[in-house]
């Protein structure tokens, strides 16, 4: 991914992020003084951790890369119009070509696995495939930008 992409998945992980913990405010952000410290403080240069990111895998798709039908309804109802140009707004998942589908170890799972679908701004799920799938949570959002954040 180049590094224009890697910075649109982590702004728009970000802005998902703050979006869900109610703005910028829920965070405790200091600020700063007014004049410098006299001491200055020693600087630490932080080593990033590497973020292993999905691939596509052998699960049989679409022929839009979608892994199951009721993950390319959900990309078509919610962000089917940005795509077509019908609305202008920002992508709630992201581009329409998803970029990895696999299944995933999930304890609480039926199965004790999910179906998981990346996206550049998100990850879908499925976590009960015995679920009624015109049911409006038989898809979920997965906790993308929380598990980035945490390291997880």
């Amino acid at each position: 991914m180049s590094k224009r992409g890697w910075r649109a998945l982590l702004l728009g992980l970000l802005a998902l992020s703050l979006a869900a913990c109610g703005g910028a405010q829920a965070f405790d952000v200091p600020t700063l003084p007014s004049s410098p410290p006299q001491t200055p403080a020693p600087t630490v240069a932080a080593t990033p951790t590497p973020i292993a990111m999905p691939t596509q895998t052998s699960l049989p798709l679409d022929d839009k890369g979608f892994a199951d039908p009721a993950f390319r309804d959900l990309w078509q109802r919610t962000d089917g119009d940005v795509a077509s140009g019908k609305v202008t707004r920002a992508e709630l998942w992201g581009q329409p070509v998803p970029f990895g589908a696999r299944r995933e170890p999930y304890a609480e799972a039926k199965g004790g696995e999910r179906l998981v679908q990346y996206f550049d701004k998100g990850r879908m799920e499925i976590n009960d495939p015995t679920a009624d799938p015109k049911s409006e949570w038989y898809v979920t959002s997965g906790l993308l930008t929380e598990e980035l954040i945490t390291g997880r």
